[in-house]
């Protein structure tokens, strides 16, 4: 068990979006975090845990085909929407 591990271990869980998990990370607030897309930083290091399919929506227009790939390049990250539908999901980010 976790609590009879010499030396103690803390153990402290938070919901938090991804880029104020980077920034904790990075300030050594926390060792470990789960999140939704990876963020270039030189002082950490990503390892892909969890892979899951999504869907993407956009507008139909012409010139579109059904089934038109595109690249995840293509998307700007700043216009991302994420539904959270956990009950007691932290509401009072600066990132939300």
């Amino acid at each position: 068990m976790l609590n009879q591990h010499n030396p103690p271990i803390r153990l402290q869980i938070r919901t938090q979006h991804t880029q104020e998990a980077f920034d904790s990370i990075e300030r050594r607030e926390m060792d470990v975090a789960f999140v939704v897309r990876e963020i270039a930083s030189p002082s950490v290091t990503v390892k892909p845990f969890f892979a899951e399919e999504m869907m993407l929506l956009r507008p139909a227009a012409p010139g579109r085909q059904e089934g038109e790939t595109v690249e995840i390049k293509q998307l700007a990250p700043q216009h991302e929407v994420f539904i959270i539908s956990l009950p007691g999901f932290k509401q009072d980010s600066p990132y939300s």
